[in-house]
């Protein structure tokens, strides 16, 4: 995976903090000479908090009430918050940064081109307090 040029160019200004909603994070604005606009990065802050976010809405909830029930049209709760960690694992740390996976055998769960939905409820995925 690579950046586009002006990505690679580009240069820094001071750091702000923003608010949006209640996400709050700092912002380095990057001058685009492409464009002569900022770019706002901060997307690792943001990433962080929605994860902290997440962790806390199921806080209370046990393994078997993070699957659900079985619905054509929905993924098990536990299966996609795996994916959505091992999605994020799978592009930066390993694909971008070239390391080796967090969780063995993860790539046989949690890639959903190769995970049939109808089996995401039968697969023996980590429980919680393998985090």
């Amino acid at each position: 995976m690579s950046f586009p040029a002006r990505m690679i160019i580009a240069t820094a200004r001071k750091p702000r903090i923003e608010q949006i909603g209640s996400l709050k994070a700092s912002t380095v604005e990057y001058l685009d000479p492409m464009n002569s606009g900022p770019i706002p990065f901060r997307l690792a802050e943001l990433i962080n908090e929605a994860r902290e976010r997440t962790l806390a809405l199921v806080a209370d909830l046990d393994d078997e009430q993070m699957i659900g029930p079985r619905l054509s049209i929905v993924n098990p709760l536990r299966w996609e918050i795996g994916h959505v960690a091992w999605f994020q694992e799978y592009w930066v740390l390993r694909h971008r940064n070239h390391r080796a996976p967090i969780l063995e055998g993860a790539d046989t769960l949690y890639d959903s081109a190769r995970v049939a939905h109808e089996t995401r409820w039968d697969l023996p995925l980590p429980s919680k307090r393998k985090r």
